[in-house]
């Protein structure tokens, strides 16, 4: 009987239902998609050589930028050395899609590291003669990203111009964004020297590479890579995460007032029932089963929805995934099983367990009661205590508990607390709105919400909460951009930057650079990760370079006079934060001439990299390559420029062409561009939760209008025409948006203030400059919401105007 009767009202509501998967949906999409977008940031780091060589495969990189063939010969003749399998990388383009060659020498090898290795049988077909373009091998998920079918040619975009590749299909699983080719025929095709980029070899082969293996090559696992990328991009996923949990959180507000909505239009079927004998425990059970029915196909819907998410999230953060850490994201994620059986756990606990406030309502339906109770509002003491004891708990985890987690936890605490005073502060708020519209239509429009607080509390909450994201995000973002873009412009003091193509500066490079006319000084920057994976960059600064650096901690003075003598090194924001050093700290580096301890002497922002790095003086560096550089800034001599630069730069470089050079305003574009392509995802998930609150409006309207049936009709049987109804009902939708809207704005500066200066610093490590927030997400969210909001009226506001007023009035 349960069953039946609840079938019969869904079949004849729709709606109603709809709108509750759409909630519940909603909100397990994001985090579906989310989950899965997680994943893909931690198995794509080095996947391809899962596939090349084995999951028990080592992998053998340099400290610096390449291993020589001498250098390879060398350890190939060592005795009982593994069958390497030399690899060169090539990052290419396609149009606006990033890639990446592989180039393995000797297939034959693969065979030998692992013997079920898919590619193992690719390697006659990636023979060249000489006649044609080169093959390479591309994998069907790589092929469905670009659009193309093996037996194609495909142009690519290599670091020193574009090169047409012959596609032949492979089976290879791992090797998503990646083409592999033989490493001779590759650097013949994209015009490379003949370096190589690491070395592979068999898991059984770990004790020899421990005992052998030479200082300035190091050896890590496939599992030791990919815990290296859960902690490169653990801030990332961290804030993913929270955003999705807060879109479910808003999604399961929708729940909760289409089932309000539910409840309000069944109360007189409720009473009914009841009287002719039916238990509190059957309405209970009836109730609890339309609940997980609802969470389970809602949940379902949501896992189909959120797995086409998770793609388009990765290609939104696949370009600043490349930039920023350094790998390749998958060309589509991964689900698995496991995955989807514990989302779909999840859901179906959530859309159940917001189902028993409706419950416990609909019990307290007396029998035979036809007509709503009056609402009584809660105390304030108990409003206050529900809104103190998340806010003080939230604050007190943030201030114990230095971590990430707590961050994020603290700031979920405080904005639990903060929503159970918006409907409080929201309905003083509408009472305000209408005594300023007056006597007339839109004052009794507005005063009209009043009599509705607990159905339409949660959307209020829920829009509030939204907003207040988005706006939040907003800010911050925009914030951090400008922190940003006033960084890089401070440390851009040269007139010019100068580098090579794929390999470093030679000393005689630098000499000639620095000989030149129009230069009165030059810079110079290299970068090596050290035994220990600490990154290092050495500088050799003239005068005017010292000005770019921001010190957070220690004396400007000291430091460059210590840095210069070689007494110590400074480092960045983010490494003195994962490591907890300070000025004073000492530092053992493990340098090519052995281990060395330098002192702390000073810290400085940077942003570059959120593992940050260690700043040393170049002169402290010793061996045959010491001298060669990454790139070297360029200042003018008094009264010359860049038009100057340039001139005597293509005077003594341009027949040779191996030389860029781009000037400070080029770099800033690029950085600032890479930072919105890093900040799209956020904006993204800001929209979607934004989305899921203005179906929760929607629901609390409709059930509004419900359960003001009766007042409705009253009002048209005086006089009032279906057009001024329509009025009312839009004015009431645009009122509660407008409260919504005003009351996220000081909510949205303290989820701005949260992710600067305490979210960002945990996730990252790095800080932003405290300051007031920006205004540009309130001027243009509060507009927009409005607009939206009105729209979302016109669903309820015709509904309501169609109905029969007859009908209303004889249901008292």
């Amino acid at each position: 009987m349960r069953a039946r009767l609840s079938h019969g009202f869904f079949r004849r509501h729709p709606g109603q239902w709809l709108l509750a998967l759409v909630g519940i949906a909603a909100g397990m999409a994001v985090v579906t998609g989310v989950a899965l977008l997680r994943g893909a940031l931690v198995d794509s780091l080095d996947a391809a050589a899962d596939e090349l060589a084995g999951r028990d495969s080592i992998v053998v990189r340099p400290l610096g930028e390449s291993i020589s063939p001498e250098r390879f010969a060398e350890l190939a003749r060592l005795p009982g050395a593994p069958d390497w399998v030399p690899v060169v990388r090539i990052p290419v383009r396609v149009g606006d899609v990033q890639l990446e060659v592989i180039g393995l020498d000797g297939f034959s090898a693969v065979r030998d590291v692992t013997a079920d290795s898919a590619l193992a049988g690719d390697a006659d077909r990636l023979e060249w003669t000489g006649d044609g373009p080169p093959p390479a091998a591309i994998g069907r998920e790589t092929a469905a990203l670009l659009g193309v079918e093996p037996g194609e040619t495909l142009t690519l975009e290599g670091p020193n111009g574009p090169a047409d590749l012959a596609l032949v299909g492979t089976r290879g699983a791992g090797l998503d964004r990646r083409l592999v080719m033989d490493i001779a025929v590759a650097q013949h095709a994209f015009d490379l020297p003949t370096a190589i980029s690491e070395l592979l070899a068999p898991g059984s082969a770990a004790a020899w590479i421990e005992r052998n293996l030479p200082a300035d090559l190091q050896a890590r696992t496939l599992d030791q890579q990919r815990a290296s990328a859960r902690e490169l991009t653990a801030g990332l996923r961290a804030n993913l995460t929270a955003m999705s949990l807060l879109a479910l959180a808003t999604g399961l507000f929708v729940v909760y007032s289409v089932l309000s909505f539910l409840m309000v239009q069944r109360r007189r079927s409720f009473g009914v029932l009841r009287a002719i004998g039916l238990t509190p425990g059957d309405l209970a059970r009836m109730l609890a089963q339309e609940g997980l029915v609802l969470g389970a196909l809602g949940t379902l819907a949501g896992l189909v929805v959120g797995t086409l998410l998770a793609d388009l999230l990765l290609a939104l953060i696949a370009d600043p995934v490349r930039s920023i850490y350094g790998q390749l994201a998958l060309a589509r994620t991964a689900p698995s099983l496991g995955l989807y059986g514990t989302l779909f756990g999840l859901g179906v606990l959530a859309a159940t367990a917001v189902t028993l406030p409706v419950v416990r309502e609909a019990l307290r339906v007396p029998p035979g009661r036809l007509v709503r109770a009056a609402e009584a509002p809660a105390p304030d003491r108990v409003g206050w205590a529900l809104a103190g004891l998340p806010v003080a708990l939230g604050l007190a985890w943030l201030a114990l508990d230095p971590g990430l987690i707590a961050a994020l936890g603290g700031l979920f605490l405080v904005l639990a607390g903060l929503a159970t005073l918006i409907p409080r502060t929201g309905f003083g708020l509408l009472a305000v709105l209408a005594r300023l519209a007056g006597g007339g239509l839109t004052g009794r429009a507005i005063r009209l919400l009043g009599g509705s607080r607990r159905r339409l509390a949660p959307a209020l909450s829920a829009l509030s909460l939204a907003l207040a994201l988005a706006m939040g995000m907003g800010m911050m973002i925009l914030g951090f951009r400008a922190s940003v873009d006033d960084w890089v412009q401070r440390l851009l003091q040269a007139d010019l930057y100068v580098s090579a193509t794929e390999r470093r500066l030679t000393v005689d490079e630098v000499d000639r650079l620095a000989a030149l006319d129009a230069v009165a000084a030059i810079s110079t920057v290299s970068v090596q990760r050290l035994a220990d994976q600490t990154r290092l960059t050495a500088y050799r600064l003239p005068d005017a370079a010292w000005s770019g650096f921001e010190w957070l901690a220690g004396d400007p003075e000291r430091v460059r006079a210590g840095f210069v003598a070689g007494r110590g090194v400074a480092v960045s924001e983010p490494l003195a934060r994962a490591r907890g050093l300070a000025p004073g700290d000492l530092l053992e580096l493990p340098l090519a001439g052995g281990p060395r301890r330098f002192e702390v002497l000073g810290v400085f922002r940077d942003y570059s990299s959120d593992a940050g790095f260690v700043a040393i003086d170049a002169d402290q560096l010793t061996g045959p390559d010491a001298r060669e550089v990454d790139s070297v800034g360029l200042y003018a001599t008094p009264g010359g420029d860049r038009a100057a630069l340039e001139a005597d730069l293509r005077a003594a470089f341009g027949a040779a062409g191996e030389l860029q050079w781009i000037g400070p305003a080029e770099i800033r574009d690029q950085s600032l561009s890479v930072f919105d392509r890093t900040f799209r995802i956020s904006w993204a998930m800001a929209v979607l939760v934004g989305g899921i609150a203005l179906v929760a409006l929607v629901s609390a309207l409709l059930a509004h209008g419900f359960e003001r049936a009766r007042e409705y009709a009253t009002l048209r049987a005086l006089g009032l025409s279906p057009a001024a109804l329509f009025r009312l009902v839009v004015a009431q939708t645009l009122a509660l948006t407008l409260a919504a809207a005003l009351l996220a704005v000081p909510i949205a500066v303290v989820v701005h203030y949260a992710l600067a200066l305490f979210i960002q610093p945990r996730a990252f490590g790095w800080s932003v400059p405290a300051g007031l927030p920006p205004l540009g997400p309130v001027v243009v969210v509060v507009p927009l919401a409005l607009l939206l909001g009105a729209l979302a009226g016109l669903i309820p506001a015709a509904r309501i105007g169609r109905r029969a007023p007859v009908s209303a009035l004889r249901a008292g």
